[in-house]
């Protein structure tokens, strides 16, 4: 077993080590190179390097200059620095995996704590995504250059029609190809792009400016906005943290203003163009990502200017890989809640990943569903505008103290909503050339028992407005009330598509009567593209429906749950949060319950509920 290499100890500060490689002309030559450690600020031009580590196995190794033993690497580091090692002269780089000692945790801790900076500070960040053969290469540039002439020109603006000749290219499978590459799906690349003032993509023997592909007039960019149909023929991926980039991470320009999100001093940007990314989005978004350190989902995004405290310049979990990952997040929890006053946080608290306890702290290592208040960020204000009494910390911090008030209880909930309820998430159901639908019969049970729930007049009703009926009411809540995009179609036409090949099952086994408003809507729409609206009504209820079940409350409210959610449950505002939040009860206790997750409750989110009773509460989470 090969002798491990000793590092020179880091001084105190700013410091860093990069690495000195040494030219070659053969890319299979023995990689050798020189560390030289310097202050972040003195240090000579250098590139950042951002890569996958791939199979942790050490199977290569580079020679250290003035060391007799060698550093052992990853397959995935030789091949990154083979590709960028220069045929000519040294090249000054800086790659994690050589140039922070990974044995040594407090070394690696306060590395990690100056990895903004390092990237920041890099003249470009070298994207490796690994090897391609040159036919892939040369369809993937060929593509991009002539997409750059469509780019550039007044069609740039046109939606991609079925017929269009880009639409049916076939190069778009090597596209496809490369954003399924792993470097897209790992955590810590997010932030290693977006501090970069010069990120550049290689892929095999090529190189891509990341603007002329990601950027606001690039490929993908295009694709997403004027290209849907190639998106859906090709299965191309993309991931809207990568896309972003300019609205997650650049700083204030002269025409932003600053404003901090409580008198702690949360910094955040308010512009006049798309909103940026909030620090919680973010956080969210990275629970789709991967990281072989969970603690990672936290330290991954410390170079965000939300992620310090606007007043001392303090990070919101300081990087420390001796802690317990539950530890860390407590802390960012806690931190969080301390420093903006904002108890909007407990919405981010999903079941997958969850921990034991404290039950309101949430976990970023696993995604489970859309969040509501996040959906519905510019409309739902459940807790009201009444002056909120502070959220308290209890028993050393495990417990949160908000004010609110427990409103409800559920009395009916359905089967939750899954992934594969949704057709175009069942591709064994797409046949070539042809989208059927063809539903299931537990997905008509599932909506049989909602409208039997929902319609029965026997079952309580609690209307938003003295017109709204049942059946308006329940199309609100499937919708978490999210306005629709949908151009010279009313919502319940939609609706009345979606619901058309589940309508005889149901009417089998409750009655037409009830649906006599979606035959009418039905019949009403004539020649309208009954699929393409079904189509677009299913995706706009997939959002706020996965992993959640509709429910009838006691004093007949409809609403959304955590598919968690239990009957009986209690209902519960807190005030000044976005959503209603749904709490359980701890045995034997008067005030104190586990939080499950955040509902939405039609009638409520508009913060009439909150802001017309005159009652309060201390509600303790634990």
């Amino acid at each position: 077993m090969a002798t491990p290499f000793v590092y020179d100890t880091l001084p105190q500060g700013q410091f860093f080590r990069y690495l000195v490689l040494e030219p070659s002309t053969n890319y299979n030559l023995p990689l050798t190179g020189r560390l030289v450690t310097s202050e972040i600020d003195q240090a000579p031009a250098f590139d950042a390097i951002s890569y996958v580590w791939g199979n942790p196995a050490q199977v290569s190794e580079i020679s250290i200059i003035g060391h007799s033993n060698t550093i052992c690497l990853t397959a995935s580091l030789r091949d990154t620095l083979r590709r960028v090692r220069l045929p000519d002269r040294q090249r000054n780089v800086w790659a994690d995996q050589i140039c922070i000692n990974q044995a040594d945790l407090a070394e690696r801790s306060h590395q990690v704590s100056l990895m903004a900076h390092i990237y920041r500070r890099s003249s470009m960040t070298l994207i490796h995504l690994g090897d391609a053969t040159d036919e892939e290469t040369s369809k993937v540039a060929s593509l991009i250059a002539d997409l750059s002439a469509i780019l550039n020109s007044p069609n740039a603006t046109e939606t991609v029609l079925p017929t269009d000749a880009i639409a049916k290219d076939e190069r778009w499978n090597t596209i496809a190809a490369m954003t399924k590459r792993p470097w897209f799906d790992r955590v810590w690349v997010v932030q290693e792009a977006g501090l970069s003032a010069r990120p550049e993509i290689l892929y095999g023997n090529l190189t891509i400016p990341w603007d002329e592909f990601f950027g606001s007039k690039g490929v993908m960019k295009w694709v997403q906005q004027r290209g849907t149909v190639i998106a859906y023929s090709y299965h191309l991926d993309w991931h809207g943290i990568h896309m972003d980039k300019e609205l997650i991470w650049s700083p204030p320009s002269s025409s932003s203003s600053s404003s901090s999100s409580s008198a702690q001093g949360m910094a955040t940007v308010v512009t006049g163009g798309p909103l940026p990314w909030s620090f919680l989005d973010i956080m969210h978004a990275s629970r789709q990502l991967q990281a072989t350190e969970p603690k990672d989902h936290l330290y991954g995004f410390l170079g965000h200017l939300a992620a310090r405290h606007a007043g001392t310049g303090r990070f919101i979990v300081e990087p420390d890989y001796t802690k317990d990952v539950e530890e860390v997040h407590l802390e960012f929890a806690t931190n969080w809640i301390e420093w903006t006053q904002d108890v909007d946080v407990l919405s981010f608290v999903q079941e997958t990943g969850r921990f034991k306890s404290p039950s309101w702290v949430p976990s970023w290592v696993a995604y489970d569903s859309s969040v509501l208040a996040q959906l519905g960020e510019a409309m739902y204000r459940a807790g009201g505008g009444r002056v909120r009494v502070p959220p308290r910390f209890l028993d050393g911090g495990r417990k949160l103290s908000v004010n609110g008030m427990i409103f409800d209880k559920i009395r009916f909930l359905s089967d939750g909503f899954l992934g594969g309820d949704f057709y175009w998430e069942r591709q064994e159901d797409l046949s070539a050339g042809t989208t059927v639908r063809q539903k299931k019969n537990d997905e008509s049970d599932k909506w049989t028992s909602i409208f039997k729930a929902v319609l029965d007049p026997a079952v309580p009703f609690r209307a938003q407005h003295e017109n709204e009926s049942r059946l308006a009411a329940c199309l609100s809540t499937v919708t978490a009330g999210l306005p629709m995009n949908m151009t010279n179609v009313k919502l319940d036409q939609a609706f009345a598509a979606f619901l058309a090949p589940y309508l005889d099952y149901i009417e089998a086994k409750i009655g037409r009567e009830h649906f006599k408003p979606l035959e009418v809507m039905a019949g009403d729409m004539g020649g309208k593209d009954m699929p393409s609206l079904a189509d677009s009504m299913e995706v706009a209820i997939a959002a706020p429906l996965i992993n959640r079940r509709v429910v009838v409350t006691e004093t007949g409210r409809y609403g959304l749950v955590p598919s968690t959610a239990r009957m009986d449950d209690c209902v519960c505002i807190c005030f000044g949060a976005k959503t209603p939040f749904v709490v359980r009860k701890v045995q034997g206790s008067n005030a104190e319950y586990t939080l499950v997750g955040e509902c939405y409750i039609h009638g409520v989110m508009d913060g009439s509920q909150a802001d017309s009773s005159a009652s309060s509460e201390d509600i303790v989470l634990v």
